[in-house]
């Protein structure tokens, strides 16, 4: 395994794509936290609505029933403005932008090599030369690059994350990525949710947890996947498929 040697890409086009994916990622991100708080509060409003309509069919006074009425137009008018919050907040799905799995890796180490520079690592890019394209590609940069940037971050000063491309005979039809290194950062909730840890739990870092549900957020809106493997000797690498054509 070596230092990737990839040249950069002049600087004007590094920075527009580096701009495309900061406002993709700022879009997705902040959908994320705007569904996480529908989904936190959806059910508890559920129940109160419910217990509202019980206590109005109950035959209770008319002090109750108007009590009722209110707690009704409250929870509902509540649910209302989540909703559009989510709504406003969904991000438009970026234009099909078919890259080849080689160019997309050289975007990634482009943008990420900078950073790595910083801190005294290098990226490693292992496995063979990729056939084929990616369909989505610039939601394959987005996620490559974040997650790869999250590694640098978290890794030991000096710490070189490794970038794998992998056959993916299990999933025919997908591009398979695995991001792998010594001290990989474990997100401290469910990264589905953005759950945080219960209280009185190791917070661990907010950051991982963010940026993975985002990941994660942004891989399945183009049919795709982002997930956590463990090894046998207890190593951790995030593995992130999307779909490929030849």
């Amino acid at each position: 395994m070596a230092a990737d040697p990839v040249p950069p890409p002049p600087a004007s086009e590094a920075l527009l794509l580096a701009e495309r994916l900061r406002q993709a990622e700022r879009q997705a991100a902040s959908f994320r936290v705007a569904s996480a708080i529908g989904h936190l509060i959806g059910t508890p409003l559920n129940i109160i609505s419910g217990r509202a309509a019980l206590l109005r069919s109950a035959g209770t006074p008319t002090q109750s029933e108007e009590h009722a009425r209110k707690i009704e137009e409250q929870v509902e008018r509540l649910a209302s403005e989540v909703r559009r919050l989510i709504d406003y907040l969904t991000p438009p799905r970026l234009d099909p932008e078919p890259l080849s799995i080689s160019r997309v890796i050289d975007d990634v180490l482009s943008i990420c090599r900078p950073l790595a520079a910083s801190r005294g690592a290098s990226i490693l890019r292992t496995g063979a030369e990729a056939p084929g394209s990616l369909p989505d590609g610039l939601s394959a940069v987005l996620v490559l690059t974040s997650v790869v940037s999250l590694a640098i971050r978290t890794l030991p000063p000096g710490g070189a994350p490794e970038l794998r491309v992998e056959s993916s005979l299990d999933s025919p039809g997908f591009a398979r990525f695995r991001i792998s290194g010594p001290g990989i950062a474990r997100p401290p909730g469910r990264i589905d949710r953005l759950e945080p840890p219960p209280k009185g739990s190791e917070d661990g870092q907010p950051e991982v947890l963010e940026v993975l549900s985002t990941c994660l957020f942004i891989a399945e809106r183009y049919n795709g996947t982002l997930r956590l493997d463990t090894d046998s000797s207890g190593g951790a690498s995030l593995v992130y498929e999307c779909l490929r054509v030849d």
